[in-house]
């Protein structure tokens, strides 16, 4: 017989990438309890382990904001939500701050300033760190926080009352031990 456990929290983060890190230190730093349950290992399943850049907005850098905006609009064949476009570029430099005082280091010049290429379309440029650096860094965050972290736990459907979503159920195969995870949470 499966064993049936019931995780109760503020918020459910489905997914432990870096979205899903951030998402979940967010929500733990704005009082919420916080449970986060990704289908591989937190950090290391998806696409967060070849992560080696982050794209970082600073006017003080001499950005421009509508040129960023302009160049995304183009590349992405003017299909892109251009608001939360820009509403990632404007958090961006916040995301980079956090970032290097959790100990990611970035690539430096020679003479110790950031590295930034530009991008080879248009004015956006790139910071570039080690593969890893940005998921190892979120996953130290959320184990500080005491963040109830589900590794390899699938969600599989979602827990509706009243027309409201109120849990997700998932399969939890860590550590060869299947059980059925009921996550009951407000968000």
């Amino acid at each position: 017989m499966i064993e049936r456990r019931v995780v109760e929290s503020d918020v459910l983060v489905i997914g432990g990438g870096i979205t899903g890190g951030f998402a979940a230190i967010k929500a733990h730093d704005s009082g919420a309890s916080v449970a986060v349950a990704d289908k591989g290992t937190i950090g290391r399943s998806g696409q967060s382990p070849y992560v080696d850049s982050h794209l970082v907005f600073n006017p003080d850098w001499g950005d421009d904001l509508t040129a960023w905006l302009d160049q995304v609009a183009h590349v992405g064949e003017y299909v892109a939500h251009l608001g939360w476009t820009e509403a990632g570029f404007l958090e961006s430099h916040d995301r980079y701050r956090e970032l290097v005082q959790w100990g990611v280091k970035f690539s430096t010049n020679s003479d110790g300033s950031i590295y930034r290429r530009p991008a080879m379309l248009g004015p956006t440029k790139t910071l570039f760190m080690p593969p890893m650096a940005v998921p190892d860094a979120l996953r130290e965050q959320m184990r500080l926080r005491k963040v109830r972290l589900f590794n390899r736990t699938m969600i599989f459907d979602l827990i509706r009352q009243n027309g409201r979503v109120i849990g997700a159920l998932g399969v939890s195969t860590w550590k060869d031990d299947i059980s059925l995870v009921e996550f009951r949470a407000k968000a």
